[in-house]
């Protein structure tokens, strides 16, 4: 009998990959908060961590890997979702379920999300990682979306409605240094109501028959 991945056992090997790993983040984070991104070096991290620095090498190849590595994790997330979705679930339910399902200990964004973000923010280096990330993002979101609408997912309708899907993440991310998370899922929750009616409207073919007549 085939057993899941997520039932395997770790083998302890592993587990020992995944601590060295999650104490240099952890030590990472940690001094970019205190110091600053650009101020903070591998050399920094590897000490704060307790490896050398040819350590931190075998697990991120740059400090911008590091700090978006929680985003290739979370894009591996939503792509499994999407792929298992069943047939009566539609793109924006799966994306609804990601968000939650990501969040750490309830909130939309935790403390080190904040901190990415604000790193993110006032670093052109990182921002354009980022925009080439959120891309991905949208690329995958248009993957889905093309299923939805029965079309291409290079069609002008599938990747408007991804590009403007792909905003409302990101501008929920953005605001979300600032904002409540009441505020946040109150943000969300409208812009996938939106979202959904323009899915609608697309769908049923409305808009071609108010733009002929």
């Amino acid at each position: 009998m085939d057993i899941s991945p997520s039932l395997r056992p770790v083998s302890r090997r592993q587990a020992k990959k995944d601590l060295t790993r999650a104490a240099i983040e952890d030590a990472a984070m940690r001094l970019f908060q205190e110091r600053g991104y650009d101020e903070t070096t591998v050399a920094d991290i590897a000490a704060a961590a307790d490896i050398a620095p040819r350590t931190f090498f075998s697990y991120f190849p740059t400090k911008a890997d590091l700090l978006l590595s929680d985003s290739e994790v979370r894009l591996a997330l939503l792509r499994r979702r999407l792929e298992n979705r069943s047939a009566d679930e539609a793109t924006f339910d799966v994306l609804l379920a990601w968000v939650f399902e990501t969040s750490q200990n309830g909130d939309v964004l935790d403390e080190r999300e904040k901190l990415i973000t604000r790193l993110i923010a006032h670093n052109r280096p990182l921002a354009a990682r980022d925009r080439e990330m959120m891309g991905r993002f949208e690329l995958l979101l248009g993957e889905s979306l093309a299923t939805d609408l029965n079309e291409p997912s290079c069609s002008l309708r599938v990747r408007m409605v991804a590009a403007a899907a792909t905003a409302a993440l990101m501008f929920v991310r953005d605001v979300g240094t600032e904002a409540s998370d009441d505020e946040l899922l109150e943000q969300l929750n409208a812009a996938v109501t939106f979202l959904r009616a323009g899915i609608a409207t697309l769908a049923s073919g409305t808009v071609g028959a108010a733009g002929a007549s």
